[in-house]
């Protein structure tokens, strides 16, 4: 069996028979990522709405130890435009597969000129990699991939639905997109369905839940919004130089939480880019002298982007994409909000309140 990491393939085919019509990436809560038409390919038609809740497909996990033994999943959702279909399995994956690690592509300039790699299933039952270059976007949504062969393949029916994995350090390996069509005149040349589609346009219908990632999400929904109003109640005096530099590390923790957080889950909305911008704004609006135009204008500033993080942070759909870290991640970031409200429990008492309510919510932070 090869790296665990890798062993979330699947393989598609119609319930009830063996020959794959395509392949789909195994991830968290037992779902499944595929390509629409494929599953059009296993009902032999155009899916409906009906469909949803009802089609039914055999997934079979080719590096389990029973590799034929398929486990039905349920269609729960599909959009022909961007040609990709969401399946829950019936029941848990085979032992000892691991789901894979989808990452977001924020950035869509950072992945061109990328080597990425597709991995794939072809009917002779052989495991197949292709070295491919992300040449660059391709509409909203796409990358153009242009590829060349490793084992003498190039991309071919059959594929679709298979994960693209890109190598970011030495040993981590993660999905930044899923294959979709491949050019009818030149085998070279084909595209993939970006990550940050599948995370945030396709996440889970239902919440996934469990200790972990409901701790995430209360995180995100609490850690802001106490701080925003305990800064609220300061607007017209501001804050004390050190009040105000305990606040900037405060700001500075958290943001980076969320920055490392957008890793493991896919969101509608990252807050990360929109609290760094607040935090520099505090900073320079409460060191600025107390009466001129442009400390008015700084705050306006100041309001607006608070106003946009207060509108988006009760958004809680998201997709978790990997665990790895979690825990340590938010818990590092309760203990500096407790060390931020123990140093000034006059100024800070919704972050207070926050905090407490974690610890009866959670126990106890924990050393990683």
């Amino acid at each position: 069996m090869p790296d665990e990491t890798f062993s979330g393939l699947v393989t598609v085919a119609r319930h009830g028979e063996e020959q794959h019509r395509g392949c789909g990436i195994y991830t968290v809560n037992n779902h499944v990522f595929t390509a629409n038409h494929v599953i059009e390919k296993v009902l032999g038609r155009r899916v409906v709405s009906s469909d949803r809740g009802t089609a039914q497909a055999d997934i079979r996990f080719p590096w389990a130890a029973d590799p034929k033994s398929p486990v039905v999943a349920t269609l729960l959702r599909n959009e022909e435009r961007d040609d990709v279909a969401t399946l829950r399995l019936s029941g848990p994956a085979p032992e000892g597969i691991q789901p894979c690690l989808i990452v977001p592509d924020a950035d869509r300039r950072a992945l061109v000129g990328k080597t990425a790699r597709i991995q794939a299933w072809i009917e002779s039952s052989e495991e197949t990699w292709i070295e491919t270059t992300i040449s660059g976007p391709h509409g909203p949504s796409r990358y153009q991939l242009d590829t060349t062969s490793i084992q003498g393949y190039t991309v071919k029916p059959g594929f679709s639905g298979a994960p693209v994995w890109i190598k970011r350090n030495e040993n981590e390996w993660f999905v930044v997109g899923m294959m979709v069509r491949a050019s009818r005149k030149a085998r070279s040349v084909s595209e993939m369905l970006s990550s940050a589609r599948l995370a945030t346009r396709y996440a889970f219908q239902e919440r996934y839940v469990g200790t972990l990632t409901d701790k995430m999400l209360w995180f995100r929904e609490n850690a802001i919004q106490s701080i925003l109003s305990d800064l609220a109640r300061r607007e017209r005096k501001g804050l004390q130089k050190h009040q105000c530099d305990a606040v900037y590390d405060a700001l500075n923790q958290v943001q980076l939480s969320f920055s490392d957080l957008d890793g493991l889950a896919g969101w509608v909305f990252s807050p990360s880019s929109h609290l760094q911008r607040f935090r520099d704004l505090y900073y320079d609006w409460n060191h600025l002298p107390r009466m001129p135009r442009e400390r008015r204008d700084r705050h306006d500033d100041l309001t607006r982007v608070k106003n946009e993080l207060m509108s988006e942070l009760g958004q809680t759909r998201s997709l978790v994409l990997q665990h790895v870290n979690m825990n340590r991640i938010v818990d590092r970031s309760i203990d500096h909000l407790e060390e931020l409200y123990g140093n000034h429990t006059d100024l800070f008492p919704a972050i207070g309140s926050t905090v407490s309510n974690y610890h009866s919510r959670f126990g106890s932070t924990t050393e990683a």
